[in-house]
């Protein structure tokens, strides 16, 4: 992991007005939270390898996402019941909070009522979560971000001492990841309490998994390009994981993967071409095309291009032709916000 070169630190007077607002009964001061919302933001935009972001305890209201994409950034609370990110009432942004960096670790803090995925860790290597809580509070509801936990084709992942409750796909789930450690975790309350999906070397070990509708769940998807192996699942207390599933489905669960593009690209531009059709029955295709895509941020960059390609799965239900599986692999890309996705394979 990097060295711990710079403290950043939120300052102590909005700190103290913003702790002091949560917690007057009956109190609000949207100031208050908005210019909490803007420093955290701030700090977060404008961190440097090296950086460690604290945060007090208290009660931080948010209404959009939160975003790293700086390696080598750590990010720390007083407890993961002391120093609580609400995202309730959240307007804008697809999680909690996004990171896209590497050699990042967070510990000690919450994260609540996000309107997608609580935490999201995305293409990276070395990763710590520690001691850190995700809930919906209102209890298993459709309408609750899909993952509370959510690292995805990371290299090198730590998870313990954490905990995850009511998402509505997987409390803690790593996917297309390798060297994986999830440990002395506890898991209630949601459709999948740990989920890891097509990664490779994973150690899950004294956990708790209790009160969702499935405990531990290890499996491979198929058509992606990281097979899942060398998966160890011991020592952990599995236990009533018969909860009915509240799970969104069909364009419920499409729709919620759209959340938070608005606010994170200002306009996108897809030209499609090359479209290759390949029928395996009278009710399924597959389909392959080529795919130019140009993103405007909001955030003052350079477009980001990507140039790769789509492979579709479509079938046909009730006489028309929809969607079952989109994967999009790349040959190149510039100014991408995305380090990395599934490659096209190349002879030597």
């Amino acid at each position: 992991m990097a060295g711990l070169k710079t403290w950043a630190t939120l300052s102590a007077i909005s700190a103290l007005a913003l702790v002091t607002a949560c917690n007057k009964p009956g109190a609000t001061s949207d100031a208050a939270t908005k210019e909490i919302e803007a420093k955290l933001q701030q700090q977060l935009l404008d961190a440097k390898p090296g950086d460690v972001i604290e945060i007090p305890a208290g009660t931080f209201h948010f209404d959009r996402s939160l975003s790293l994409d700086v390696d080598g950034v750590t990010i720390k609370g007083a407890g993961m019941d002391k120093t609580i990110l609400s995202f309730k009432g959240q307007k804008a942004g697809a999680e909690g909070l996004l990171v896209n960096a590497s050699n990042f670790t967070i510990q000690d803090l919450a994260i609540e009522d996000s309107k997608g995925d609580a935490l999201k860790v995305n293409e990276g290597e070395n990763v710590i979560i520690r001691r850190v809580r995700t809930e919906w509070t209102n209890g298993p509801s459709t309408s609750n971000g899909a993952y509370g936990l959510y690292p995805v084709q990371i290299k090198n992942v730590l998870i313990e001492d954490s905990v995850a409750i009511a998402a509505a796909d997987a409390g803690i789930y790593v996917g297309q990841s390798e060297n994986i450690v999830v440990r002395r975790n506890k898991a209630s309350k949601n459709v999948a309490g740990i989920e890891i999906e097509n990664s490779q070397n994973a150690d899950v070990y004294d956990n708790v998994a209790e009160g969702n509708t499935g405990g531990i769940l290890v499996f491979n998807m198929p058509q992606l390009t990281k097979v899942g192996r060398g998966t160890r699942v011991f020592h952990n207390k599995i236990v009533a994981n018969n909860e009915p599933n509240f799970g969104a489905k069909g364009l419920e669960a499409y729709k919620q993967t759209l959340d938070g593009i608005g606010t994170f690209f200002r306009g996108t531009s897809h030209h499609n071409s090359n479209v290759v059709v390949d029928f395996v029955s009278e009710t399924e295709a597959h389909v392959r095309s080529i795919v130019l895509a140009v993103h405007r941020y909001t955030k003052e960059r350079p477009d980001g291009i990507l140039y790769g390609q789509y492979f579709d799965t479509v079938v046909k239900v009730d006489g028309q032709w929809k969607f079952k599986r989109r994967e999009l692999r790349t040959t190149l890309t510039t100014d991408y916000h995305v380090r990395a996705s599934n490659p096209i394979g190349r002879a030597e």
